[in-house]
This record gives structure tokens, sequence and C-alpha cells, in this order.
């Protein structure tokens, strides 16, 4: 008589991943079954259709982030939104940071919801070139710590406590940076379309020397808008407190970044802290 051998069924597990990629984990499930040479099929002995291979599952970064922190010095938080897909991603979203110059975005969005008439000139000096003194005049003339508080207060800003006199000492999360470049991104807030694309565009032309940070996270053709920050501190913590936050466009993707480091060793660690970061956490959801 002869024999139907049976052969087990095989499984095939991929993936890969590495500390400052992308991880995307692939599992495809296929079952495969074969007959004996000279095997005769009858109606009791015929092959069932092997089953559909499993849809790839991908899985949430923050495995590869929480890896890649413990090979970095002091802290680090980070926060993604696509506003094309809806999808998100946190990690220590809601802690607390110094804001340094990313607050120069706050300061422009606030002075623009309070309907203040606003001397582009200084605003492009403050987002283009970091310039600190056109900072502490848009401050001022902002209302400082008061005024800002009013305004992000009504913004839904609830985690960022802006400094009475000093801008840079102003506290905030990655959650709440990403809630305020969404209203420069989307249409739902208190400032124009004509304004929201002004803003945008100073983010876009920073000079050369300020383009490190969440646009490493960008692809080839990829549309980014960024401001940085960048100090030592002394009072309110140690080291370095080194942040970036952005905007990130292009075909299939848009997407809203907020990367916070602190107690970095020096600027340049700070960066490749930052950078390293955003590309996993960005890469997760693309």
């Amino acid at each position: 008589m002869r024999r139907l051998l049976a052969l087990s069924t095989v499984v095939l597990l991929s993936g890969c991943g590495g500390s400052a990629a992308p991880v995307r984990t692939a599992v495809p499930v296929e079952a495969v079954r074969t007959l004996s040479p000279g095997t005769a099929v009858s109606p009791a002995t015929s092959v069932p259709p092997a089953p559909a291979a499993a849809a790839p599952v991908r899985k949430s970064p923050r495995e590869a982030v929480e890896r890649y922190l413990k090979t970095r010095p002091g802290r680090a938080s980070v926060m993604v939104r696509d506003l094309r897909t809806g999808a998100t991603f946190g990690y220590h979203q809601h802690e607390r940071y110094i804001t340094a110059s990313v607050m120069k975005v706050n300061i422009l969005v606030g002075l623009l919801a309070q309907d203040r008439r606003v001397p582009w000139g200084t605003a492009g000096q403050m987002i283009r070139h970091s310039d600190n003194t056109a900072a502490d005049s848009l401050y001022r003339l902002a209302g400082r710590g008061p005024g800002m508080g009013r305004v992000d207060r009504r913004l839904g800003l609830n985690h960022t406590v802006p400094f009475p006199t000093v801008w840079g000492a102003t506290r905030t999360d990655p959650d709440d940076q990403v809630k305020l470049l969404g209203f420069l991104a989307g249409d739902k807030g208190p400032l124009s379309a004509a304004e929201r694309r002004r803003v945008l565009h100073l983010m876009e032309t920073v000079t050369p020397d300020q383009r490190w940070g969440i646009g490493a996270a960008a692809r080839r053709g990829d549309r980014v808008a960024n401001k940085n920050g960048w100090t030592p501190v002394r009072f309110q913590g140690s080291g370095w407190s080194v942040h970036s936050i952005g905007r990130i466009t292009g075909h299939g993707h848009d997407y809203l970044v907020a990367v916070f480091s602190a107690e970095q060793p020096s600027m340049e660690t700070g960066v490749r802290t930052v950078e390293g970061l955003a590309r996993i956490a960005v890469g997760g959801l693309r």
C-alpha cells in the first residue's frame, strides 16, 4: 500500500532593526504541504489549500526607542503625529523640559494669536537665525510670561509654563509642542492661512547651520520646517538641553515632530541623540 508522506509545516519569520534605524517586523506565515513523487491523490487523500499568508505586523517603535536611549547619556522624549493617517507615537511625551530656542515658535504664534502687529523682519531674525535679541523684543511685545501664559491656555498648551521674564526658561513637553505645530499645519486655530504659511516659510528657510534635528528623519523629496533649541543648563538642571521641533511633509505623510533631550554632556552629543530618536520614531510610523 502506498504511503502518504506528511511533511511538516514550515514557518518563516523575518525581521530587522538597528539602534537608530526605523524598525519594521514583518511576520509572514506560510504552510507548505507536498506529496511524495508518484503518490496518487484520491478524494480521501486530497491536499487542502495552504492558508493565506498573514498580513505583515507593524510593531510600535517603543522597543527600538528604549534600546537606543540605553546607549545614550541623559534623558530624552519624543512625540510624532502623522496628519495624513492620524497615527501617533509618543515616548515620555508629557515629561517637561526647558524650551531654550524652540520657544521662539510659540512667541511668534502667540503674537499672531493676540492680533498684534508683527514686525516680520524681527520675526525672521528670531526664527531663521535664532537671534536672541529679536526674541527678547518679541517676548516683551507678547506680554512676556503673563501674556504668553494666557495665549497658551487658550491654545490648550496645558503643560507649557512661560517663564515670567526669560523666554528660554519656559517649561514645556513634546506633546504640547506637537499641538502648537498643529496650529501651523491645520486650519483649526487663531491664525489665518497667510499667517500659517508665513511662519512655516521661516521655519523652512532656517540658516544652514540650524538644519540639524528632526530633518534627519526626512527622506529625499520631503519638505522640512524646523526650529531647534540648545543651551547649557545651570539653574534648572545640568548639562545641555538640546531640542528640535518641526514638520516633515512628503508623499503620503505629514509628520509633526517634537524631540527633547536634557542632561547631555555636550551640544554635539545632544544633537546626535535628538536625530537618532527622530529617525526611529518617525520611521516607526512610515
